[in-house]
């Protein structure tokens, strides 16, 4: 068919100005025009009867084969490679864009294909051009919108996406609207009258003016608008490019603030000549600090306010700067001098700059009076610890506490006074810059609300500040006693122990009204820690020296006390040898005398036991915690710099705690020794029983192991007991602290409390590790301690204090136990005493 019709497919496929080419089911090409040949790189008859795949790129012949079967199959008229860009490959293996349409169609029952083949390498060109024009626009950092001057109120039909990013609106919010929006209702700016007569006359404009973005963030725009106009000459559009500038205007506003600053600022601040030296600049705080004016300080040199350098020192100190090794500043501590002739500490940051392209100098000056003070008074701080570590006397640490505190201010007085307990009195332990006689007539007052802030304040547990002591209530009755003596002011803390119970307090003491403002709130706190330790300490020491002379006297008693069993003991072998030998036939007298003799042995092993059981406790009860004490005693003295206070705090921590359970141990001993001589006295009063729970279980939190948890009595708030306030919190400690040891952790401690008309019932339950069912008929006996507690600590005379006690109160104490589930002790007390 094509050699019959030759030269008309010729003529027709010249004819047209697309490639063109027949290909057979094979893929082969058997018919192509010239403008094949030209647009591949092929001569004249080279591609006749060449596979398809020759102007197919190699990376595509894979695939291409597949798909050309699949088009066979469908026989349809299509374009190739919708949606894609086709690549066709010229005889040098280079490839270019093309477009292919494709049309089948059968000769003589064969199929064939025809393809035309457009090269769009131009086409591509242009439209990448305009894309990349369009794309330009689009990510352009300014923010970019064209109106419609034609159209009324000059609406938005164009916006690139900066603009929207900009703003913060989408495009539906902004298209068809005026850009007045943007201004919300902030629209008294000369920038926007700019704007309207540029719209009215058509003419470009520059301004800068406030926005809001849409979540009314304020944004400043440098805004440019230009007028497009017609062939006619008519405006027909505005083009407006937006600048976003609020980082320049905040940076300018910063500039500004820092010159309010340099002004302003009650630091001093310099600008010196880094040649001459004289001061070019000096701000208010400098004039003011220094005493010097403006015009005073541009006559002069650092040097003349700097009385230990010379022209030369300073020279030296500002050379690393001049030099540029790669420092920026320098800062060092050195005395300025004022105009009165008054020297005072200073820090300098010392920087080289430029003023005018010349180099200056900026010097930061801090007076750092202050800082060196409390330098000073953290070292006094460390020496009072020193002091206390190696038992100095009680009245010099405390008149170095007091040197301390005075020293923070030229009319103050500082008193500190214990607690008397057993009386509820206060007494001087120290005030030695008070008159003598103000100090006896404050000493022994019973503490009490509105007698004195002394007295309120430690009766009450809590700081109190008086500003005017003529005009307070606190002083009514006592404000003689301090105006007498020129006192107007008082400043009271309470002084706690390591447990919380207030052992006395501090007074500061001013001789004008409301005059504590100079004073430091933290010193005090520190002074009053530091009081307290030493107190504390001294208190401990007092009993350790008691408790030594009972413990020897207590020693010599049982000594005496086995010589004298043995002495018994002896007489009634001696006895029972002469019934031996003169009665030999009274077997019944003879038995009562074995009888006796095994009992004597008895008792004599027992006290023997006990004596050996005592003083192993002794021993072992003292040493531990006395070795831990001199351990952190020692370690204390060698932390001496001021960012090892940490280090100081945990050891004397360890200090209060270990004479904190010494304290107890020894009170335990005392108690024992007033239960047997009967020199016990009981205290009776009427105290609500809620503030001893409290009290009971704010100090037991603190020794509760991880997880356990208290479970508080209900409906006790109206609770009240006419009886021994002490006995009654000894008794619960004693028995909730023992629930709290011997329980694990994550463990509840539950405490039931009722009252009916005659006594008062305390349950403490617990699911600790019990008492064996064998020791516990011996779980009252003085030194006992059960099988499964012996290697924790413990004295074993707790319980046995509580019940002697208990038993002289009328009361009674009770328990039931099982190993490993937990034990209940029931307290009963009478409401009020009984004979």
């Amino acid at each position: 068919m094509f050699k019959n019709n030759q030269d008309v497919f010729q003529i027709l496929s010249e004819a047209i100005s697309e490639g063109f080419i027949i290909v057979n089911e094979d893929q082969n090409i058997i018919a192509l025009n010239s403008a094949i040949e030209k647009m591949f790189d092929y001569s004249k008859g080279e591609l006749t009867n060449k596979p398809l795949n020759s102007l197919i790129p190699i990376t595509y012949h894979k695939n291409h084969t597949s798909h050309f079967k699949t088009f066979i199959k469908a026989s349809a008229k299509r374009s190739m490679g919708i949606g894609k860009t086709l690549l066709g490959a010229k005889k040098d293996g280079s490839t270019f864009p093309v477009e292919v349409g494709l049309n089948p169609f059968k000769v003589d029952d064969k199929t064939y294909i025809m393809a035309l083949i457009v090269d769009i390498t131009k086409r591509e060109s242009v439209e990448e051009n305009l894309m990349i024009k369009s794309k330009a626009l689009q990510s352009a950092s300014n923010g970019i919108i064209i109106t419609d001057a034609l159209k009324k109120d000059n609406p938005i039909i164009y916006l690139n996406a900066a603009f929207k990013k900009l703003t913060g609106y989408s495009e539906e919010e902004i298209l068809h609207k005026n850009c007045r929006f943007l201004q919300a209702d902030d629209r008294d700016q000369d920038s926007i009258k700019q704007l309207q007569h540029a719209f009215k006359n058509g003419e470009s404009c520059q301004t800068e003016i406030r926005n809001y973005k849409k979540d009314g963030t304020l944004f400043w725009n440098e805004l440019n608008i230009t007028p497009v106009k017609n062939s006619n000459n008519i405006v027909t559009h505005f083009i407006g490019i937006q600048n976003d500038i609020t980082e320049r205007k905040m940076a300018e506003e910063k500039q500004n603030h820092l010159a309010t600053i340099f002004d302003e600022s009650l630091n001093e601040i310099y600008v010196f000549d880094a040649k001459s030296l004289k001061f070019i600049n000096a701000n208010y705080g400098a004039q003011k600090n220094s005493g010097y004016t403006i015009e005073e300080l541009k006559e002069m040199t650092p040097i003349d306010i700097k009385p230990i350098y010379c022209h030369n020192q300073f020279e030296k100190s500002i050379e690393m700067l001049l030099s540029k090794k790669n420092v920026e500043k320098i800062e060092f501590e050195t005395l300025y001098e004022r105009k009165n002739g008054t020297i005072y500490p200073v820090n300098i940051h010392l920087q080289l700059s430029s003023l005018g392209g010349k180099p200056v100098f900026v010097a930061m000056v801090l007076d750092i009076t202050e800082r060196k003070k409390q330098e000073s008074f953290k070292n006094e701080q460390n020496e009072i610890l020193e002091l206390i570590v190696q038992n100095h006397p009680l009245n010099i640490i405390l008149n170095k506490i007091i040197d301390n505190l005075e020293g923070q201010s030229n009319d103050i007085f500082v008193s500190i006074l214990a607690l008397d307990e057993d009386l509820d009195v206060l007494k001087t332990l120290s005030a030695k810059n008070l008159p003598k006689a103000f100090n006896k007539r404050i000493d022994d007052l019973k503490i009490g609300v509105n007698i004195g802030s002394y007295g309120t304040t430690a009766f009450l547990k809590k700081e109190i500040i008086v500003t005017d002591i003529k005009n307070d209530k606190l002083w009514k009755d006592y404000k003689n006693i301090a105006l007498n003596y020129n006192l107007n002011a008082c400043w009271s803390t309470p002084i706690f122990s390591s447990n919380k119970i207030i052992l006395g307090t501090i007074i500061i003491f001013s001789k004008n009204v409301n005059s504590f403002e100079s004073l430091n709130k933290q010193n005090i706190n520190v002074s009053n820690k530091l009081a307290s330790i030493a107190i504390e300490k001294h208190k401990t020491d007092e009993f350790l020296k008691k408790a030594n002379a009972q413990l020897k006297v207590y020693t010599e008693d049982l000594q005496e006390l086995v010589e004298e069993q043995t002495k018994e003991l002896k007489k009634s072998i001696l006895q029972l040898k002469i019934a031996n030998t003169n009665l030999e036939t009274e077997v019944s007298k003879r038995k009562k005398a074995e009888k006796k003799t095994l009992l004597a042995l008895e008792k004599e092993k027992e006290l023997n036991e006990l004596k050996t059981k005592f003083l192993s406790l002794v021993s072992h009860e003292f040493k531990t915690p006395l070795s831990g004490i001199l351990t952190s005693s020692m370690l204390v003295s060698k932390y001496k710099l001021t960012d090892e206070q940490h280090k100081r705090d945990k050891h004397l921590d360890i200090i209060t705690n270990k004479v904190y359970y010494l304290n107890n141990i020894l009170n335990d001993f005392l108690s024992i020794e007033k239960l047997e001589t009967g020199n016990v006295k009981y205290n009776y009063k009427d105290f609500k029983l809620s503030k001893v729970v409290n009290e009971v279980i704010y100090t037991a939190n603190m020794l509760l192991k991880d997880g356990q948890n208290i479970i508080y009595p209900k409906n006790i708030d109206e609770i009240i007991l006419n009886q021994d306030e002490k006995i009654v919190e000894l008794t619960l400690s004693n028995v909730l602290h023992n629930a709290i040891k011997y329980s694990p952790e994550h463990a509840i401690i539950t405490i039931d409390i009722n009252q009916d008309d005659t006594k008062t019932t305390f349950k403490i339950s617990d699911n600790g590790i019990g008492i064996p069912k064998k020791d516990q008929k011996n779980i009252f006996n003085r030194y006992f301690r059960a099988e499964n507690v012996l290697n924790s600590e413990g004295t074993g005379i707790g319980l046995n204090i509580v019940k002697s006690h208990l038993e002289n109160l009328n009361g009674t104490i009770q328990f039931t136990s099982e190993e490993n589930k937990g034990s209940v002790f029931t307290i009963t007390i009478p409401n009020t005493p009984t004979p």
